[in-house]
């Protein structure tokens, strides 16, 4: 639960005062996380007709809550004599909540076989517990997968930790910056495997189903290594 980046919209901050990661809100209420993450980072102020009735189910509040300015107070259909108001937060984890939930997670994958996603442009869309083996390490953060193109190396849903600068060295898995061939457009950015890189290409690997994509390398941006679950926990 991401107890501490201010809402950035109403059905944000319901998420929020449930307790519901946005993983979790997104399959109680059959949508895509993609979809929700559209619908509470500001690009969708307001849940659409189609969204807003198994939104309210899951979160349990009328529909009509969803609609409602921030800061309003929030009636629980299955706690009626109970109501939440959140206030103002930093966008920073309290020092407190240092040992625990500190690492961003900056991006879902969206649904596709290709496996890309959106890194959010930096700005966490949620915080992550750390790991007892990533405890004091700098440049960490997260992501939520989707879609099955990484299969079985990891299940759709699944939050996948990533370091900023550790080298990635061809087998290791990667999130790779793809930029487009179209000028103004931003990076794509792909969950895969680093299989070679040449002096004209760099390519990647995925398992479901199993084959090798390759880009030019002058359009290959940042290469992020993925944590393997045995650095994780400290292995």
């Amino acid at each position: 639960m991401d107890r501490f980046a201010p809402p950035r919209s109403r059905v944000d901050e319901i998420r929020l005062a449930r307790g519901l990661s946005s993983v979790d809100l997104a399959r109680q209420a059959g949508i895509e996380t993609s979809t929700l993450h559209k619908i509470v980072s500001g690009n969708r102020l307001r849940p659409s007709e189609r969204f807003a009735d198994p939104l309210a189910k899951a979160l349990g509040v009328h529909r009509e809550t969803l609609f409602a300015k921030i800061g309003t107070p929030i009636y629980w259909l299955d706690e009626p004599g109970r109501t939440a108001v959140f206030p103002t937060r930093s966008r920073e984890p309290p020092p407190e909540a240092a040992r625990s939930r500190d690492v961003p997670v900056y991006g879902t994958a969206e649904a596709g076989a290709d496996g890309a996603f959106q890194l959010n442009n930096g700005e966490a869309i949620d915080w992550a517990r750390r790991p007892s083996g990533l405890i004091g390490v700098q440049g960490v953060f997260a992501i939520y997968t989707e879609g099955d193109s990484m299969v079985p190396w990891r299940e759709p849903g699944e939050l996948v930790f990533v370091h900023e600068n550790r080298p990635a060295a061809p087998g290791c898995h990667v999130i790779a910056e793809i930029w487009e061939r179209e000028k103004g457009h931003p990076p794509r950015a792909f969950l895969k495997k680093l299989a070679r890189r040449t002096a004209t290409r760099v390519e990647l690997e995925q398992y479901n189903p199993r084959k090798v994509i390759a880009f030019e390398k002058e359009r290959v941006g940042r290469l992020y290594r993925v944590i393997e679950w045995a650095e994780v926990h400290g292995v």
